[in-house]
């Protein structure tokens, strides 16, 4: 699932549920229900978290 390889990805590069909340610019909250399935990501979220894992956005699909 999508959710699953935000964690995935997040826990590879090494780096804090805030850090990537930072990055994509939402609150570490709202990451926090985006990587547990229960917020689905926007677009432009979606956009921010392939470009910062560097992985294509169909990646997460």
């Amino acid at each position: 699932m999508m959710h699953d390889k935000f964690r995935k990805e997040r826990k590879k590069n090494n780096l804090r549920q805030q850090e990537v909340a930072q990055a994509i610019g939402v609150s570490r909250l709202v990451y926090n229900r985006i990587e547990l399935g229960k917020r689905l990501p926007r677009p432009e979220e979606i956009k921010a978290l392939s470009e910062l894992f560097r992985k294509p956005i169909d990646y997460f699909f």
